[in-house]
């Protein structure tokens, strides 16, 4: 089924390529990050995407002019999710803070 259909529709194949090539640019990148700074620097940074992703979303959502794309503010499902993303901001800078006083 799946040759089927990337036979019979070309925008899967060039998906399927485009998404080999980010995932390939995205470890390449990882592992540049890893040998500059460390492990933990660079897996801090991965949270950060995520909440970069939250953020964006919810522009999109009240900034755009179609609230088909991004994602609402909810209550108090929002509030969970920022008061989670502050634990971690809040556990990342203590983190960082004792390293350096070591």
């Amino acid at each position: 089924l799946t040759a089927k259909m990337m036979t019979d529709d070309h925008d899967i194949i060039l998906y399927m390529v485009g998404l080999t090539i980010l995932f390939l640019i995205t470890g390449i990148f990882n592992i540049k990050a890893t040998e500059v700074t460390s492990a933990m620097t660079r897996n801090v940074w991965k949270n950060f995407r995520t909440i970069l992703v939250w953020v964006v979303s919810l522009l999109l959502y009240y900034l755009g002019n179609n609230k088909q794309y991004g994602e609402p503010w909810l209550m108090p499902e929002s509030f969970y999710t920022l008061l989670g993303f502050i634990v971690m901001f809040v556990g990342i800078t203590v983190y960082y803070w004792f390293k350096t006083k070591e």
